[in-house]
């Protein structure tokens, strides 16, 4: 498979990663959607959100990198104790992290990519909820 210059077409792949039955119950998701959610039914959930794409030539003639940047929020919520509902939602950002490097080329479709930043933190939606804002970025070559 050819390496993609399209940021839908990496983050298409990354929320069908995501949402693979096998994956969703090894992470303990109930819900992956595209794009952030104002209405969080089910948690833990997961938002695959695409991010940033920059485009730099390399000097080569019609030679390009494509950086792509895409977000996942991870959003936590429940009745118990606030410690166990923070400790869960990072430990869940970093089993994601780690699920995604085992497929550091997202199908070949990038030559390599990887988690470069955890945030956690909290999100108001319809309650106040535990989140992680996780970055993946990935970089290919392409010919313009």
């Amino acid at each position: 498979m050819p390496q993609t210059d399209k940021p839908t077409i990496v983050a298409q792949y990354i929320y069908d990663f995501l949402r693979d039955d096998a994956n969703m119950l090894a992470l303990g998701l109930e819900d992956v959607f595209e794009d952030d959610q104002d209405l969080i039914p089910r948690v833990p959930a997961a938002c695959v959100v695409l991010g940033e794409y920059r485009r730099e030539l390399t000097g080569i003639p019609f030679r390009t990198d494509n950086n792509f940047t895409v977000y996942v929020m991870l959003y936590h919520a429940g009745v118990k104790d606030v410690q166990l509902l923070y400790r869960e939602c990072n430990e869940r950002a970093e089993a994601v992290m780690d699920l995604l490097h085992t497929d550091k080329t997202m199908g070949g479709n990038v030559i390599h990519g990887y988690v470069t930043t955890i945030e956690p933190g909290y999100v108001q939606k319809k309650t106040l909820m535990y989140a992680s804002r996780i970055t993946w970025t990935g970089l290919t070559k392409t010919l313009t």
